[in-house]
Parts: structure tokens; C-alpha cells; sequence
């Protein structure tokens, strides 16, 4: 889960791919780097 603004953390994009990978079963997605990107999680 993405801690905070999806908005804010797209504004801080700082590359994407040109290639896709499949995420699960049903996403063809690129790979996305962020310069800051705050992520929660749970145990």
C-alpha cells in the first residue's frame, strides 16, 4: 500500500520502462521508479 498521495508520489516519476511485466495474473504493467515513495505494510 502507498503511504500517502498517489498524486503527489506520480509527480515524483522518475523513470518508466520500456518493457512490461505481468503483475498477478491479470496486470501488464512497466516498471516505475520515484525519487521518494513512502510504502505501509502489515504483519
Amino acid at each position: 500500500m502507498v503511504a500517502g498521495n498517489i498524486f503527489d508520489a506520480f509527480r515524483q516519476l522518475v523513470a518508466l520502462s520500456q518493457e512490461q511485466d505481468w503483475v498477478g495474473s491479470s496486470y501488464y504493467l512497466p516498471s516505475l521508479l520515484f525519487a521518494n515513495l513512502g510504502v505501509a505494510s502489515r504483519r
